[in-house]
């Protein structure tokens, strides 16, 4: 409904706010359908053996929860990504809750280690991973952070 809401909006708005509040709720839409459709995929892998075993492993492991978050969002280049797939195991109920927390601050985490490895190749010696470097310590903080407030809550 909000892909067809967006498109409507676009398609028949004369102001560029108009046209971009249509792009926003295009986004927003296949966000949702791009969840309910990640769900849908990995139902199946919420009902083997293997996978709620690991996933209650996590549960008193915020460390390795954290570390397997930003693993995966490494790997899909992505956070959203990354989010989307703990989100989905959340909610099946194969993940506890906070493990799905910890699982996404490190989400947050990995996706800052792809600019700092691509810092590698560019020139500037030392300089060029002081943004790369700043933005990843800046996200450890916050999971730090998170983490420490995970407990209390």
């Amino acid at each position: 409904a909000l892909v067809l809401l967006g498109l409507v909006v676009f398609r028949t708005a004369r102001r560029p706010k108009g046209r971009d509040l249509g792009r926003v709720a295009i986004g927003l839409g296949l966000m949702l359908l791009s969840l309910h459709l990640l769900g849908q995929t990995l139902a199946p892998l919420a009902s083997t053996r293997w996978l709620p075993a690991l996933m209650g492993e996590l549960r008193g492991a915020p460390i390795a929860a954290l570390l397997l978050g930003a693993v995966l969002a490494w790997a899909a280049h992505s956070s959203i990504a990354g989010v989307l797939f703990i989100a989905s195991f959340a909610a099946t109920g194969a993940l506890a809750p906070a493990a799905a927390v910890a699982m996404v601050l490190g989400a947050n985490v990995g996706t800052a280690l792809t600019p700092l490895l691509q810092a590698r190749g560019a020139p500037g010696g030392l300089a060029r991973y002081r943004l790369s470097l700043g933005n990843l310590l800046n996200r450890l903080v916050g999971a730090v952070l998170g983490l420490w407030l995970l407990g209390p809550f």
